[in-house]
């Protein structure tokens, strides 16, 4: 019986009936994988990098015989695995996928089939079937919102909503979290975000294929995160669109509710819960205080900004002198690799260099502001670096030249830009100010029209330095830990026709 290719939409359909065998390593798998699908790795993660690095680097033939080396006392272990499925299954189909349905299902599948097996090959592999997902999720879907403050028990309400013959989508069962700061306990460790989307288009799915009176799937009110998982940015918007029914329940009953859904934990993981928060809220000194402000039930903690400063310290970005040289202490493409992350295509190299941007605190502005070579300062956040460099020039009664060479930019945004994975922001900012900025001839003007204009979220800080004083700032910024921003990328001149000259 010869094996058959099936489209995506025919895996699906299978999927339900048929054991689905997930032939990639056991770390692809272990990342994310078709939601009941079994592993039956062809390659363990070291044969798979063998195998891959002799492809790349010597020939197809090498890579093929290594992988035959490493196949063939696998063979019978294998089929017996199989059989064992499905024989629990009472059938002798079997779906058979890989990465992008190439030689390592095509070799387990030939194998199956030479054995007596009913096979089934996806099209395209998981990269196809990771398509469906996305496609699945950002179809427009019918939904409703049930909105309540914690301890309203929106969660058995859903619960009750579904025993009723109502669509119900659980998003926190998805993504094995309760959705506070105690969500996790109880839990097992949550899923990749990569599985959480893969359970939420088949669920998605599921409901789409049944028949109910009323096609509104109920959907509990969310942030756009979930513990350490994010809701696809597509489905979230959908979810802020879409009717809300809130639902008021009295204080003492929700205070009971709490008391009896959270109190049979360990009071050590609910302090290490408050804990971790107070751990990150250091990061930025900011203290986690306790009080009766408010009568609520909810574990609430709120954050204010105070201190006490000197009045020479300070510093406005009103304040430049035409002749200082402005520093940055960040570099910018932030915006495009969010962008990235949201449409689903950046890295898990790419997406941890985001992380880590975003997160990065600016504390190295109370030392500036303590310098009196610095005149002015700003921080470079979502009207970008050109947008905040004329407000700092305009207000000063300047214009400035800023040099595209020397700006610092995230490496790793090249490649989305060549993608055309632009922020819409980038296009607003440079609708608003574009008139106020000038382009020498040798600069690179689509690059940057596409980074010079990109949104930052936590970008860093534009500081305009007297040239007298460079030499402190920049050992300053070296002994702190900037030494890569410590180089010049313009400075502030007379006013002229134009408020910013990229050369």
């Amino acid at each position: 019986m010869a094996v058959r290719r099936i489209s995506v939409d025919e895996f699906i359909r299978h999927g339900a009936g048929s054991p689905v065998i997930d032939v990639r390593s056991p770390s692809e798998y272990l990342h994310a994988h078709y939601p009941g699908a079994v592993s039956v790795p062809l390659f363990t993660d070291e044969e798979r990098k063998v195998v891959g690095t002799l492809y790349k680097q010597q020939s197809r033939e090498m890579a093929i015989k290594a992988g035959l080396d490493y196949f063939g006392p696998k063979m019978r272990p294998m089929v017996e695995q199989v059989e064992k499925l499905l024989e629990e299954k009472q059938t002798r189909r079997v779906v058979v996928h890989c990465w992008r349905g190439g030689m390592r299902s095509g070799a387990v599948s030939w194998l199956l089939d030479l054995y007596g097996f009913e096979v089934l090959t996806l099209d395209g592999g998981y990269k196809a079937y990771r398509n469906w997902v996305l496609n699945q999720i950002a179809r427009p879907h019918f939904l409703r919102i049930l909105s309540g403050y914690t301890g309203s028990g929106k969660t058995e309400i859903l619960k009750e909503l579904e025993r009723l013959g109502q669509p119900v989508l659980d998003l926190e069962g998805l993504a094995g979290h309760r959705g506070s700061a105690f969500g996790h306990l109880g839990q097992e460790p949550q899923c990749s975000n990569e599985q959480f989307e893969n359970r939420l288009a088949q669920a998605l799915h599921d409901l789409s294929c049944k028949n109910f009176e009323d096609p509104a799937i109920w959907v509990e009110n969310e942030s756009s995160r979930i513990g350490d998982l994010a809701i696809h940015y597509n489905f979230f918007t959908q979810m802020k669109a879409a009717p809300r029914v809130d639902i008021a329940i009295p204080w003492e009953a929700r205070l009971a509710y709490i008391e009896e859904g959270y109190g049979k934990f360990d009071p050590a993981l609910l302090i290490s819960g408050v804990q971790r928060i107070r751990r990150r809220l250091g990061e930025a000194n900011i203290p986690l205080a306790g009080g009766h402000s408010i009568d609520s039930p909810e574990p609430v903690f709120g954050l204010s900004v105070n201190g006490m400063v000197k009045i020479k310290h300070l510093k406005q970005n009103n304040k430049a002198r035409e002749g200082d040289l402005l520093l940055l202490t960040k570099p910018i493409g932030v915006g495009v690799l969010a962008t990235a992350a949201k449409r689903e295509v950046i890295t898990a190299e790419d997406e941890a260099l985001l992380y880590s941007q975003l997160t990065r605190l600016n504390t190295i502005g109370a030392d500036l502001g303590r310098s009196e070579a610095v005149h002015a300062m700003t921080d470079v956040t979502g009207f970008g670096l050109t947008g905040h460099l004329i407000e700092m020039a305009e207000g000063s009664g300047l214009s400035a030249v800023l040099e595209y060479t020397k700006v610092p930019k995230l490496e790793a945004a090249g490649k989305y830009l060549r993608q055309n994975v632009i922020p819409d922001a980038t296009y607003r900012n440079w609708k608003s100010y574009h008139q106020k900025l000038a382009f020498d001839a040798s600069v690179d003007a689509m690059e940057s029209f596409q980074l010079l204009q990109d949104p930052q979220t936590n970008g860093g800080l534009l500081v305009a330095v007297s040239p007298d004083g460079l030499a402190d700032v920049q050992q300053l910024l070296a002994e702190k830990g900037y030494s890569r921003y410590t180089e010049p990328i313009g400075r502030l001149v007379g006013r002229g026709e134009k408020t910013v000259s990229v050369a």
